[in-house]
C-alpha cells in the first residue's frame, strides 16, 4: 500500500501581533509550520514552489512563505480555513474533505487500494 511521506515536524501555531505563540486550551492556530520531510530534504522549497505556481495560474491560493531557523527551513502557510473577526478573536471556518464525506477513517487517509 501506498503512503504518502508524512513531515516528521509539523507545528500549529498562531501569530499574534506579529509573534509566534502556541494555541493552548483549543484556541484555533492561525498558521502551519512544516520542515522537511525525512528523506526529501528540499520539500520545503518544493511545497512553497508548487503554491507560488498555482498562484500564478490563478488559483487562490493562501499566503505562504519559507523562514528559516537555525538554518533550517521552514514553509510557513497561513490557515485557509479562519477568519479574524473585527475585534481580533481567531475562530475556525467549518470544512469538510473527501475522506470525512466519503467516512474514510483518518488513519486510513493516504492508503490506496491496489489491483
Amino acid at each position: 500500500m501506498f503512503r504518502e511521506p508524512e513531515y516528521k515536524d509539523k507545528l500549529l501555531a498562531c501569530l499574534i501581533d506579529n509573534k509566534l505563540a502556541l494555541p493552548l486550551h483549543g484556541t484555533p492556530s492561525t498558521h502551519i509550520f512544516k520542515t522537511a520531510i525525512q528523506d526529501f530534504t528540499d520539500s520545503v522549497f518544493n511545497e512553497y514552489f508548487c503554491m507560488q505556481l498555482a498562484e500564478l495560474c490563478g488559483l487562490n491560493v493562501p499566503p505562504t512563505a519559507i523562514h528559516f531557523f537555525d538554518k533550517t527551513p521552514c514553509y510557513v502557510v497561513t490557515r485557509y480555513d479562519r477568519k479574524q473577526l473585527i475585534y481580533g478573536q481567531t475562530v475556525r471556518l467549518h470544512q469538510e474533505d473527501f475522506c470525512q464525506i466519503l467516512g474514510v477513517d483518518p488513519e486510513n487517509k493516504y492508503e490506496r487500494r491496489v489491483g
